[in-house]
Formats: C-alpha cells, structure tokens, sequence
C-alpha cells in the first residue's frame, strides 16, 4: 500500500514536470539523404534534457524530399511566410546558408544571447561565412557540405598520371586519358561534367570557378568584369569541347550522382558524399597549383525573434546541444560523415578517421553571392540563364561577365557616362564662374545704373541663390550617397529661394498704392528676408526626422542606379510644404508684377522680370513632372533634371546681366533722328506724331530712378525692339 502511495506521487510530480515543460519547436527541410540527422538529435537532445532537468521537450516538423514533391523552394517560401507573419508556431528554423540576409531581421542576434566561449568555437573557421550578416549572428551551421573534385583512381593509375591542381593539368591530362581510351574503343567515358544544372548547383560551379582564377591565395574574389573571370570562363569553355560536351555539362544531379556510382566519368566536380568507391576526392583545381576554390554551403539553425524570453532561453539550450563539440563529433561526423563549423575537430585523430581532415585544411572556400541583393534567387535564375548562353555560344565571356555585373551593379552619373553628361558638366562649371563675374559687374559704377531696380545686398542674395542651385546639380554628379541627398535638396531649395526673395521683397516695397503692410516690410528688410530662409533651412533640417532613402531602380535592359526618395509620410509632408512655399512665392511675384506693370520709373526692369517669370514658371513646372514621374533610365533621369535646372539659370542671369546691359548700351548715344524726334516734341509742331510717340516710353539708366523721359526713336524702331526683348 506504502508503494503504491509512492509511485502514484511519483507519477504525479512527472505529470505536473511535463505540464511545465517547455516544448521547442524546430522546423527543418531535409535533403541529401541527412533527413535521418534530426531524429537522433531529437532523442539525444530530450534525454540531455531530462539528466539536466532543463524540462524542455524537443519536437520538429520535418521536410523532406520523402514527403513533399515541392522541393526546398517552397520550404524556403514557407520560412519566409511564417517569419515575415512573426509567427510564434515555431521556434527553431533549420535552414540554407543561401538565405542567411533574407531571414536575417527575423531572428535573434546570438551574439547578444549565447556565451563569447561558444561563439569563439566557430569564429575561425567557415562558420563566418555563412552565418553572419551585418555583423550578425544569424544562426550557426549545424553541417557544412563542400563542391569538390572526383578523380578516378582507376584511369589515373591506369595512364600513371597524377590528380591535376590546375586547370591546365585537368585539361591535359583528361585529354590524354580520352583519347588513349578512345583508341581502345572506349567511347562511354566522359571527361569531366562542369555541373551547371538549371539550378542553384551552377551558381557554386560558376563562382567556385571564377575564385580559383584570383590573383593568388590571399587575392579577395576577382572582379567579375576582369581578365582573371574572362580566362576562367574561357578555360571552361576549352575543357568542354575536349572533355565533355553541352548536354552533359547542363545535365542535373542525379545524372551526375549516377554517372559516379557507375563509374563512367573522369574528372567530377559535385559535392562531397561520403563512400563513393574508386574514386578520390580532393581541392578542386586552380589557376595554378596554389590555388583552389571550392563552393561552401552550410545548414544553419537561427532562432525567432518573435517568441517570449522563455522560449528563446530553451531554443537557446537546444541550438547550444547541437552546436556542442560532442554532438558535431559523435553524430555529424561520426554517424554521418559531415563535416562540421567546428574546425578545432580536425585536428582529432579520431575525427580524421571519418572524414578527410587534410581535405578541409587545404580547401579555399568561397560562398555564393547570396548577400549581395534581398532576391537571390531572382538574381541567381538570371546569371544562371546568362551562363547558359555562353555555353550555348550566344554570348562571349566578356558580355556574360559584364551583363551578370549589370544585375546588381549600380551605376551613377558621371562626366564619363556620355558625351552629354560630360557637356552638361562643362556647361555647369561655365554657368558657375559667368555668375561669380556678375558679382563684379555689379560693383563696377559704369554698370551700375542698369542694376538700380535691387539693391546690391539684394544682387548679391540673388547670386548666391544661383550658385547654390548650380552646386545642387553638380553634387548629382558621382555615387550617391544619403548625405548627398540632403544635401542637394538643401542647396535647391534654399538656392531657389535665396533667387525669388529678393525679386518678392522689391516688388512689395514699390506697391503703386502706399500701404502698411509694404511699409513694415521696407522698415524691416533684414528681417523679412532672413526669416523666409531660416523657414526654408529649417524644413530641411526637419527632414533628418524622416531623412531620405536610397532606392536602388532595378532593370532588365537597362542600367541599374539609385535615387533619393522619402518613404515615411512626415518627410514627405516637409517635402509638399517646400513645393507650396515655392509655388506661393511664385504666384506672389507674378501677381505683383502684374499690378506694378505701368509704373514708369521701373517699367523695364518689370517687364524683363516678367518675361523671366514667364520662363521660370515653364522649367518650374516641368522640373516638377519630371520629379514625380518615373523614369527608369540614369543618364535620361539625371541628365533631364539638370537641364532644368542649367536652363532656369542661364536663362535668368543671360537676361538679366547680359542682354539688358548690351541693349541700354546700344541705345546710349543718340542719333541725328533722335535729336529731330526731340525737337518734334519740344516745339509740339506734330500732334499726331507726338502722340504716337508717347506711347513708347523707357527709363533712361543714365538719369536718377524717378524720371522718366520719352523715347526719341521712331515708332517702327521701337515695336522692332519690344518685340525683341519680348522673343528673348
């Protein structure tokens, strides 16, 4: 009866120990035949956990090529569908390497929750390759698999010909084997595969390829539009139309598993199983002999971010298990035959009894591009397709290197885009330096008259506005950057600004009708003018609150390049209160002109303003359109908004310090006729001629600004010239 009332307390503590048990949840796509890996790491796991009392209770949902026919692309979606939904249904994600950027802002930083002890375990080795992103920890491998290189002993001991370390001895030697079997009527024996599926598999034969053409071992990855690549490509090429041919370099894997199982080809690049007879598996070859690349792919295990503090703790304990020396030694390794992240274990005895130790020391590994755009596998089906043109003869190595670069390469505007941006540039310097004269001009006291209508403080405001929309422009020119964003917007708008406040200041101050309001403003000059300045600078400082985004504009047959844009509501209200401010200008100053159009004292310099107006609003508003539109090409973008903006300059300052001065200038000494025409009008001998007369009137830049005197030229003379000033 005493045992009884033991064993049914007994019963009760573990019942209630399994009501508090926290259960982990691990989610894994398994291919490659290592489906049978996480069952026993299951097993060994909840035992650990029951010897440790941690009451934690492991359980995964697996995937696998047995029971799904979708294959690890849909994995891949559903990973990325529960992730994006924060989805707490699991708690572990077992996954490629390939998409470490892509889930990376979905799962912890395990740098801020594991131990520096156990991340130090992988800091040296491939584990950094594939598990960081932004210097994050993403996850940390659970195996690594390698691309290497089937020799077959048979044909090589055959022929005594050694394992070839570079291309050209693979080239060499698989041309010497094929032909000596081929005079012994052996014609099933294939060269070597190449391995470039219409899959992933041909991103790593690609890029394994182009990294074993670097300078030498220390040489970062080559450019992609270099000679290295073109030699690589070429090569590849070569040993395709000598030891092999299109169909079988295209073929898939279980083509290329059967044709080793059967012991039909020579050379095999694929990667490394365990166990495959009469065959020896080594560093894949190089441009030379010290040199190889070898495609790297890892299984990494992250945790969500989007589970309790709880939960995060117990997948901590389970990601620790695996990841634990113990259980990468006596199962990945052991049982498996795998290699691991953890390069400490090669130096094991032991360890090197299972796999090939001496392999990994000397296999110089690169991993695909995977980090270098958030769609990957939209990039990778292009280069895959690209790749196959060149294969297919469609296309040269240069024009299959350079058409992948263009994928992902942004391009920018430059003086060397093209003929035109390069006269746009010049055009901007010219434009720079004739204003930076015109401030000269104006202090010269020959020219002075002509520049009466502002003052010269205002001159002076009105130059710095101009230069300031020149240096905008100019800043377009090169990389772009977030800080060139704001900064070409500040010196916009407050350029513009900076050019209409001092035009809007004069016209209110010489209101025909004396009011207060013109009157406060004249009093308060500084005040008025600096205040609306300060309002402009000030909105561009608010846009750091909600600053500026680089968006990257992707093409398919045209050049990639990057423009500023406000994603978030409030810059993009800074952004509309900017364009009001500088339509409500506008407006102000056309109505103002308007109104002040007879005023005889300052009718010249009102009617060449207005025809500047006139223009200005013409570029204003296309400046505009062209802002809202979207255009997809860099050069026709960049080079269309700087037109604007070099007409709206040139226009305004051609007009207003050249063509004025050059026609007052003309008119300045008076002819015979002029003196009749005065004489006409001095004795009023002609009533009908002194009447047409009068209707043409200027103001004479050599008298003070408040007389006015009647043109002495003929009336046809005078419509040709109104009419001239007006075309201009």
């Amino acid at each position: 009866m005493k045992m009884k009332i033991i064993d049914i307390i007994s019963f009760f503590i573990l019942f209630i120990e399994c009501l508090n048990a926290i259960n982990v949840n691990l989610i894994v796509f398994s291919f490659y035949n290592y489906s049978d890996i996480y069952p026993i790491i299951k097993r060994e796991f909840n035992n650990y956990s029951k010897l440790n009392n941690l009451n934690i209770d492991l359980n995964f949902i697996l995937f696998s090529e047995k029971n799904t026919t979708l294959g690890r692309d849909y994995y891949a979606s559903t990973i990325d569908l529960l992730l994006k939904k924060k989805s707490k249904k699991y708690d572990l994600y077992v996954f490629d390497s390939l998409y470490t950027r892509r889930y990376s802002p979905y799962l912890i930083d395990l740098k801020e929750w594991i131990s520096k002890e156990h991340l130090d375990l992988y800091i040296s080795g491939d584990a950094t390759k594939i598990c960081i992103y932004n210097d994050k920890w993403v996850g940390l491998p659970i195996f690594i698999k390698y691309m290497v290189l089937y020799s077959n002993i048979s044909y090589l001991k055959k022929y005594n010909k050694n394992i070839p370390l570079s291309w050209d001895e693979l080239l060499e030697t698989g041309n010497y084997i094929l032909q000596k079997e081929q005079q012994l009527n052996n014609n099933n024996i294939i060269g070597y595969n190449g391995f470039f599926p219409k899959d992933e598999n041909t991103m790593c034969s690609l890029y394994q390829l182009i990294y074993s053409y670097r300078d030498n071992k220390n040489s970062s990855f080559p450019e992609l539009i270099s000679q290295n690549s073109i030699n690589a490509l070429n090569m590849m090429k070569d040993i395709r139309n000598t030891l092999s041919s299109n169909e079988i370099f295209k073929s898939d894997e279980s083509f290329n598993s059967k044709i080793l199982l059967d012991n039909t080809i020579l050379f095999s690049n694929y990667w490394d199983i365990y166990g495959i007879p009469n065959y020896n598996i080594t560093t894949f070859p190089g441009r030379n002999k010290d040199l190889n690349g070898s495609c790297l792919r890892g299984f990494n295990i992250g945790i969500s971010k989007y589970i309790s503090n709880d939960k995060k703790k117990a997948s901590l304990e389970v990601l620790k298990f695996i990841t634990s020396e113990k259980v990468q030694k006596n199962i990945i390794i052991k049982k498996f035959h795998v290699y691991t992240g953890l390069t400490s274990l090669y130096d094991d005895d032991e360890v090197c009894l299972y796999i090939d130790c001496q392999l990994i020391k000397k296999v110089q590994s690169i991993n695909t591009p995977s980090f270098i755009t958030n769609n990957y596998d939209a990039y990778s089906v292009k280069v895959i397709n690209l790749f196959h043109k060149f294969l297919d003869g469609n296309l040269s190595a240069y024009d299959t290197l350079t058409k992948i670069n263009d994928i992902t390469k942004i391009y920018y505007f430059s003086i060397t885009s093209n003929l035109f941006s390069l006269v746009i540039f010049i055009s901007f310097m010219i434009a720079f330096f004739l204003i930076l004269f015109s401030t000269v001009i104006i202090c010269i006291p020959k020219f002075k008259p002509y520049f009466k209508f502002l003052s010269k403080d205002l001159w002076i405001i009105y130059i710095i506005g101009s230069l300031s929309l020149i240096c905008s422009e100019v800043s377009k020119f090169g990389r772009m950057t977030l800080f060139k964003c704001h900064l070409c917007q500040a010196m916009l708008t407050v350029g513009y600004t900076m050019i209409m406040i001092p035009l809007l200041y004069k016209l209110i101050i010489n209101f025909p009708q004396v009011n207060k309001y013109s009157e406060w403003i004249k009093c308060r000059k500084n005040f008025f003018i600096y205040t609306i300045i300060f309002i402009e600078i000030l909105l561009n400082i608010l846009l750091f609150i909600s600053p500026f985004t680089l968006k990257n504009i992707y093409n398919e047959n045209s050049r990639n390049f990057s423009k500023c844009k406000l994603i978030e509501t409030f810059g993009r209200f800074i952004l509309w209160c900017q364009v009001s401010t500088k339509v409500i200008i506008y407006l102000c100053i056309i109505f103002l002109l308007f109104l002040e159009w007879n005023i005889k004292e300052t009718s010249n310099d009102i009617r060449a303003f207005t025809i500047n107006m006139g223009l200005d609003g013409v570029l204003l508003l296309l400046f505009l359109i062209l802002s809202f539109i979207s255009i997809n090409s860099y050069v026709i973008y960049y080079s269309l908004h700087t037109c604007v903006i070099l007409l709206f300059i040139i226009t305004n300052h051609t007009y207003i310090f050249i063509i004025r001065i050059w026609f007052y200038a003309s008119n300045k000494e008076k002819t015979m006729e002029d003196k009749l025409v005065d004489k006409l009008f001095n004795n009023n001998n002609n009533s009908q001629a002194v009447d047409v007369l009068k209707t043409f009137e200027i103001d004479d830049p050599e008298h003070d600004n408040k007389t006015s005197k009647s043109l002495n030229k003929l009336p046809i003379q005078y419509e040709i010239r109104y009419l001239f000033i007006i075309v201009l």
